[in-house]
């Protein structure tokens, strides 16, 4: 995640660079972006995880805090539809049901546990699904079945990408460890490439002898 958010904002770097015009045109679209960017991902790297584990899947030491805050969810899922007009009624369900299930997760069997962290799971993964089709509308705006396809096909394409890669990653990191010296070159091969996609062949290679010489 870092590197998604540092590779984009590093594209946006030649922006602030523009003068006249065009600097002020783009400058200001740069800098939001930026920020917001930089600010998404220090919020995603420090307040999220230990807060999803802190609502939804955390060991609270004391008992009376847990009950304490996982009422407080429980209580918010049921008073939020009321009193928010824009908060959806089965999203208030799914938090009663994530609070109850934390409430009496000691006095639920292991299998029924794990049964009900998956469907919560897949519950919330197809909230989120419906809501970019709606959103974020691919396709259009139009065609809301054709966006959920899509969503639904974009998102567990990745997904299934990402478990196939944990699944084979010993196998394949055991493979490259045992053939370190191809893989480096390969890897050198690539950060070459890229060099001289960017500053051309003479730029890179230059500083060979006779370079200058066969290549006038």
């Amino acid at each position: 995640m870092l590197t998604a958010v540092a590779t984009t904002v590093i594209s946006f770097l030649p922006v602030f660079t523009m003068k006249g015009a065009e600097g002020k045109l783009f400058s200001p679209l740069a800098y939001t972006k930026t920020f917001a960017l930089i600010g998404a991902i220090l919020v995603t790297l420090t307040l999220i995880p230990p807060l999803a584990r802190w609502f939804i899947a955390g060991r609270v030491r004391s008992r009376l805090s847990g009950w304490g805050l996982r009422g407080a969810v429980a209580l918010a899922g049921l008073v939020a539809p009321l009193v928010l007009t824009w908060f959806p009624f089965w999203l208030g369900v799914l938090l009663v049901a994530v609070a109850g299930s934390n409430l009496l997760g000691d006095r639920i069997p292991d299998v029924w546990r794990k049964r009900m962290l998956y469907a919560f799971n897949m519950v919330f993964a197809l909230v989120i699904v419906l809501i970019l089709a709606r959103t974020w509308a691919p396709l259009g705006l139009d065609v809301r079945v054709h966006n959920i396809i899509f969503v639904v096909s974009t998102v567990g394409g990745l997904l299934l990408v990402l478990m196939a890669f944990m699944h084979f990653n010993p196998r394949i990191l055991a493979g490259l460890l045992r053939a370190k010296t191809l893989f480096l070159a390969l890897s050198s091969l690539i950060v070459v490439w890229g060099l001289v996609s960017w500053l051309s062949v003479g730029q890179v290679f230059g500083w060979l002898p006779g370079w200058a010489k066969n290549n006038p």
